[in-house]
């Protein structure tokens, strides 16, 4: 489980101070999908860094399965993070100079685990989005489509606790976007715990969880097993 008590953000630009998260304080749960939805300047992919270590809050604390994660060195957060989070984010992230391969097994080259036959477990990575024959293509040549799966195969690589992903469907067709739903709904049930930021209301009603962010603040939520400020 993890646990936002109190988060808030702000960030400074020249002399004015942005609030890019207000307060918020919710539990999101293993074996569910939760979207974050609201519009565009509303808070959501910078909460979604918060939850993810990838930025400090600055005030609220963020801990998963009872381990505080906030105030922590950046040599143990970025240990943390890769061993526990597998990230999607809104343009792809992928090094375009290397090949399919090189990008997906970046999780596995940092893990303290250090996993044996890496091209293996990248390649049934790459197969459970559809794209296992592009293992050696140059990411260059891939399109939008192509280089969102990739990056999702990239994100459950290495078997991550947690998954968050920004508009994982945003560069997708329908078709490959309820396969990629799909996949998400296989690593929830087997345990794991998936965040969505999302702009599709229609896939956001799919998920077990919805909590509307609007000017940085948690403004509705709706699902099973909501809590929300500390309360069922």
């Amino acid at each position: 489980m993890i646990v936002l008590e109190n988060v808030s953000k702000e960030f400074r630009v020249g002399e004015e101070t942005v609030h890019a998260v207000r307060d918020v304080s919710l539990r999101l749960h293993p074996s569910r999908i939760t979207a974050i939805v609201g519009p565009s300047g509303g808070g959501k992919s910078t909460l979604l860094n918060v939850i993810g270590r990838l930025t400090e809050p600055t005030s609220g604390t963020v801990s998963i399965q009872g381990e505080l994660i906030t105030s922590r060195s950046e040599r143990w957060a970025a240990r943390f993070r890769n061993e526990t989070f597998g990230y999607v984010v809104q343009d792809f992230a992928l090094i375009e100079t290397d090949t399919v391969f090189e990008n997906v097994r970046i999780p596995l080259v940092y893990s303290a685990r250090r996993p044996r036959g890496q091209r293996r477990l990248v390649t049934e990575a790459l197969m459970r989005f559809g794209v296992g024959d592009l293992v050696d293509y140059p990411v260059k040549n891939l399109s939008g489509g192509q280089r969102q799966r990739v990056a999702l195969a990239r994100a459950i690589v290495n078997s991550p606790k947690v998954i968050l992903a920004d508009e994982p469907t945003g560069a997708l067709d329908q078709a490959n976007g309820v396969r990629v739903f799909e996949h998400l709904r296989e690593i929830a049930d087997a345990g794991h715990l998936v965040v969505i930021v999302t702009h599709d209301l229609e896939l956001a009603e799919q998920c077990d969880a919805i909590h509307e962010l609007r000017d940085g603040r948690l403004i509705a939520s709706a699902g099973d097993g909501i809590t929300v400020s500390g309360k069922e």
